[in-house]
């Protein structure tokens, strides 16, 4: 019986700490990740490159990540009780710093952002950067 009115007490206190109002009905949260390499005009990968995703209309937005030594990136957008959509996707790549190549933006592109995780499909973006 102590269990339920501990957590009780801790959720309660967790929102008026945050400065919350409790929620009407059940909490979810929706998922959505763009992952892809970059690479650059040889095959080559790209370390250290940044990759800037950003939702339209959608909160929290823009989010980030760097390649790693493979030129791999992954981003996962999470959030709290929004409603499950394609939503449209843009991602901005800038190369590492000293490198002779030219970042990249991209439009066009959507994202399913969905319960449950992991989510039910990614975004697969690869990106090849050019020298000037």
């Amino acid at each position: 019986m102590k269990t339920p009115l501990l957590l009780s007490l801790c959720s309660a206190s967790t929102l008026a700490y945050l400065g919350c109002k409790e929620p009407d009905g059940d909490l979810f949260t929706v998922n959505g990740v763009v992952t892809g390499d970059v690479r650059d005009e040889t095959g080559a990968p790209v370390d250290q490159a940044t990759v800037h995703a950003t939702l339209a209309g959608r909160e929290p937005s823009p989010e980030s990540s760097f390649t790693g030594s493979d030129g791999v990136y992954s981003i996962r957008f999470r959030a709290l009780n929004e409603p499950e959509a394609r939503v449209p996707l843009t991602l901005q790549v800038d190369p590492p710093a000293g490198s002779s190549l030219l970042g990249r933006d991209t439009t066009g592109l959507t994202i399913l952002i969905a319960r449950g995780w992991p989510p039910r499909e990614t975004t697969r973006v690869d990106i090849v950067l050019h020298a000037p």
